[in-house]
Order: structure tokens, then sequence, then C-alpha cells
């Protein structure tokens, strides 16, 4: 473990001589260090840098500064002072550096409390704990035989928000999410090692949640790696379906693959791309109705990065860490992203996340993505999950989830739901229902323009043939009104008798139409034509229709 913290400095320093933040992953991804590690290494490297003054001032009063190398490691420097002054209070490893510090932590630990005593820095606020928590991998283990497991090993079922020790209880929201004390350790248990357990905060497991893909679902993840979301999404697929998984950074996916391999993911293609390159129109994401987009963020909301509840934190909060302008930036990146996922022609759901607590990232996108994307809607996300976001920026606000360690026993993060608004009486879900619900194009809009057209002079002529043949098993006919009967002849009366007695309430409901009163004012002519080109069966009907007519207007003419 030595080897492993020393290594852990040296990466920390590393990413702060490269310019690292919170929000610039690839920096923190290039350091090399395994992916256990990659909390705590940003925990150092924010708190390094957030403390960059007061550091120096102590460096200065203690007297230290006079008896470094004038070739020292700056940046190593400021990560040491950080950890053995407001970090865990301790280094380790080896080199001239880490013995000079070690040599000078009482020095600097008494200039540090003469400065608070002073008033001249904030005093030390107890760091916060939240509870451990794993999600069961279903693709590898059932929660039934997770729960047996855990009690094999000396952990027992419990209930309540904070377990006992040696007691975990099952989330109330969280499927499958198992919540543990603070600090409990799984270093070297097997069913971390095997994929079956995946060490996963509260927070990080609600973007797959809510999204909710059905099974058989075509998903992309937009920024994947390193893949605990993306194998959470394959979780609720059930080896079924596909999914579509990007990141712009070769060691990141090269971190994927393996993940996705120990954790049992089979249905899935690992893209080295920035997902904003890749086209809409592209046949492969044909059937994608799902989105998952988790992308780059400011971080303000990892506990690691935040001291305490109280107005220290809301200081730091408000500042970011990153000046304002960054954060603008954040949020237009943020909201073309999203907007690039609702390009695509089947989508139909898509979850935008972030770990951060700062409105212009969250409920500030929401409004611009809204506005942007008039086919989509903001929906209630994880109805069952009480804390909501803010009204700041319009009535989505309360539709997202947010969460912070006060409220949800977990780090800072905020989801939200967007799904694409159904045309009347469709339904989302399968891909085949999604195509159903693209706009339609030019050419569709024109043929269902076309059909009431067909229907329409197909009801009128055979209406004109059924009034003439009157034959006793015609059970619809076109709407006649009572005064077109009283207009007509005696000879149309009696002919019609049976259909105007036999559908009284249709005669009596329809209104006048001079058009149709023309049409059947000739009809015999109309029918003799047509009958000389149809079947032997209907020639009959027709004959039979003319030898009935003759008579009575033999008997008129006598």
């Amino acid at each position: 473990m030595a080897k492993a913290a020393e290594r852990l400095c040296h990466s920390a320093a590393m990413c702060l001589r490269d310019g690292g933040a919170s929000w610039n992953r690839e920096v923190l991804y290039s350091s090399g260090v395994e992916h256990w590690m990659m909390a705590e290494l940003q925990a150092i490297v924010l708190g390094a840098r957030k403390n960059e003054t007061l550091l120096k001032q102590i460096t200065e009063e203690s007297g230290l500064s006079e008896h470094l190398a004038q070739d020292h490691d700056e940046s190593l420097l400021q990560v040491l002072l950080y950890q053995i002054l407001l970090g865990s209070r301790r280094i380790r490893g080896e080199g001239a550096l880490f013995d000079v510090v070690k040599e000078w932590k009482a020095p600097l630990q008494k200039t540090l409390a003469d400065r608070r005593r002073r008033g001249d820095t904030a005093k030390f606020e107890q760091k916060i704990h939240l509870p451990r928590y794993i999600r069961v991998n279903t693709l590898r283990v059932s929660l039934e035989d997770a729960v047996c497991n855990l009690g094999e090993s000396g952990w027992t079922l419990g209930t309540g928000p904070a377990p006992d020790k040696r007691c975990f209880v099952k989330d109330p929201v969280i499927a499958n999410c198992i919540r543990f004390p603070p600090q409990s350790s799984f270093h070297g248990n097997a069913m971390v090692d095997n994929g079956s357990f995946i060490l996963q905060d509260r927070s990080s497991c609600i973007p797959a949640a809510a999204l909710a893909p059905p099974k058989g679902a075509h998903v992309i993840d937009c920024c994947a790696a390193p893949g605990n979301k993306t194998s959470h999404v394959a979780a609720l697929l059930a080896g079924t379906g596909k999914i579509f998984a990007f990141d712009r950074n070769e060691k990141r996916c090269n971190t994927l693959r393996s993940q996705m391999e120990k954790f049992g993911v089979k249905e899935i293609e690992v893209f080295c791309q920035d997902f904003m390159h890749v086209s809409p129109t592209e046949e492969r994401y044909a059937n994608v109705t799902h989105f998952l987009c988790d992308p780059t963020c400011s971080g303000s909301g990892q506990l690691a990065n935040q001291v305490s509840s109280g107005p220290a934190e809301e200081e730091n909060q408000s500042s970011g860490w990153l000046s304002a302008s960054d954060l603008s930036a954040l949020a237009e990146s943020q909201t073309s992203i999203v907007s690039h996922c609702m390009s695509f022609t089947a989508c139909q759901v898509v979850t935008y996340s972030t770990c951060s607590v700062h409105e212009v990232e969250n409920e500030a996108v929401v409004a611009a993505v809204l506005a942007k994307n008039p086919k989509f809607r903001a929906v209630k996300c994880l109805p069952d999950w009480e804390h909501r976001g803010t009204t700041a920026h319009g009535p989505a606000g309360p539709l997202c989830c947010r969460a912070s360690h006060e409220a949800d026993f977990t780090n800072g993060f905020f989801c939200c739901r967007f799904e694409r608004i159904p045309k009347k009486g469709a339904e989302q879900g399968s891909p085949k229902q999604a195509r159903k619900e693209q706009p339609p194009s030019k050419h569709s809009e024109a043929v269902t323009q076309d059909k009431p057209k067909k229907k329409k002079k197909k009801a009128g002529a055979s209406s004109q043939a059924e009034a003439v043949v009157a034959d006793d098993t015609v059970r619809k006919v076109k709407k006649v009104s009572s005064s077109q009967l009283e207009d007509a002849s005696a000879d149309r009366q009696k002919a019609n008798k049976k259909i105007s007695s036999g559908q009284p309430e249709t005669v009596a409901a329809a209104p006048p139409k001079k058009k149709k009163k023309k049409r059947l004012a000739q009809p015999e002519a109309a029918v003799e034509v047509k009958s000389e080109a149809t079947t032997k069966k209907r020639s009959l009907q027709v004959e039979a229709a003319a030898d009935a007519k003759p008579k009575k207007k033999k008997k008129k003419s006598q």
C-alpha cells in the first residue's frame, strides 16, 4: 500500500502540472492509476489546487521554504503539503522531498493551527464519510445469491438508512443497490474481483435507472468510460438489445473494454470516437431509441471535492473551483451533446446527468435543451426519488432528480429524463414503435392525404349500385335526406322504398346534398355501363333490377 500511496502522490503532481481539474477527465485518466484510485486522485488534485495559496503561505511562515532544494518539484510539494495538512494527515513514500516534508510535519501543522486561532484560516471541519455502496451485477449473480454470499461472509441484512457495523441494507429506490457502513472495505473481495459486485456510488446509479430501457432496446452511451453506468444499462437489458459506447480517449476506451469484459457485458460495441462527430443518419444507429448522456462536468458534487455543510461549503461551491466562463463553456457543451442525441431519427428517451451542484450545469441546461428541441419534453425522473430540482430556470426543474449527502446519503448529483412528445394515439417503446413516431416525410404525408379521397370515391360508387339493384343483402347505404325523397319521382320512391324503410335513422340524420341527388337521379345509365364489365353475378343483379323497372313504367304510361 505504501508504494500505491507514493504512486498516487506522483500522479496527482503530474495532473497539477498538466492543468488537471475535476472536469478534465483526459488528464486524470492519463495518469495511469488504477480505476479504484481515481476518486482519491481527483480529491487530492482538487484539494491541492483549491488550497494552493494557503499551502504557500504556510510554507513561508513555517520556515520550510528555506530548507527546500532549489530544483524541488513544486507540484509534488503542493500535493504532499495538502496531504499532511488537509488530506489524510500523513504521507507515505520515498525520496528527498518526502523526507523533508515528513521532518517538518509538526511545525507545518502548528503554523496551520495558529492561523486558525487568529482567524486567518477557516477552522477545521470534520470530513463527512458517506456509506459504501455496491451495485449487484445481475449479469453475474442474482440479488438473492449476493445476499446469501454476504451472509456467509459475516454480514447481516438490516433496515434503516444508516446500517450498523457489519450490517447492510437494500436501497429503497435503486434496485440491486446495497448500502454498507462508511469506510467498509472490500479490497480483495472475490465478488468484487470477478465483477459480481461493482463499487458504485448510489448517485451514479440514477442515470441508468432513470433511462430504464426496455429489453431488446438499442442504447447509446455518449461518454461511457470507465463503464459503471454502461454496465448498469447492460444489466437492465439482461443480455438483449445492443449498446454503442463512445469515448474519445484511447486509454479510457481500453479501460472501458476491460471493464465490460470483467462485468460480463457482451452485446456492446466500443468506439474510441468523439460522439459529437457521429452522424445521426448512420444506418447502424437507425434503431437506437435510448441515450445515456453523462458528459464532462465540474464534478462539484463529489463529496471528496467538498468540505462540509454550512457557509464554507456554500462559498466553495459558489466559486466552483472553476471560473464563471469555464462553467458557461461547460453548460454550452452539455446542451450541444444532449441536442445531438435528440437529432437521431429513432431517439425516444434521453437521460442527462452530472455530478455537479451548479444550476448552470443542471436546471439551466435542461431549459436550454427544451428551448432548442420542441419535439421533446422533460418528464418526472425516478418518481420515487424525493429530492427534486429547483424552479429557478423553469417548471421542468422539479421533474428532475437532485442528490446530496445531507438528504440522500450520497454525492451531489443531478439527472433529467427527456422524452419525445408522442403523436396522438402512439406509444413509445420498441424500435418499431419508435419508427412509427418519427416525423413523417413529405412522401408519407402525401400518402395519408390521398387515402380518404379513394375511400370516398369507392363508397359513392357502391352506394349508387346498391340504390339501383335494391338487393336484400344490402346493409350500408349512403345517407339520404327526407327532402331528397320528396323531390324524387314516384318511380324512385317506389324503387328505394326498401332502403329508406330499412334504415330510417340514417335517412333522417343526413343533410341534403345536391351533388348526391344528381347522381341518384340517373342511376340506370351508370349502372348499365358498369354492369357490362362486371362479373356474371353482378350482371344478373342489374338485369333483375332492369326487369322490375319496365313493368312500373308500363303502368304509369297506361
